[in-house]
């Protein structure tokens, strides 16, 4: 009874582990998307900056 007991709360703690494994797996994918997408803007920034400059729009995008 007790080898009964013990093998259903390994169960479940392997079945919790086994969660707890693909939240972090979701956890790390959004945050490299986030990663790139922070990146994707600060290239978008430097890039309106660059054609602001080379226009001669100082005044449009400050320095």
């Amino acid at each position: 009874m007790e080898d009964h007991a013990f093998e259903l709360i390994m169960k479940r703690f392997d079945e919790q582990d086994q969660k707890l494994d693909r939240v972090v797996r979701l956890v790390e994918t959004h945050e490299r998307d986030i990663t790139f997408f922070k990146g994707m803007v600060r290239t978008l920034a430097w890039a309106v900056g660059l054609a602001a400059s080379f226009f001669g729009l100082k005044h449009v995008w400050p320095s």
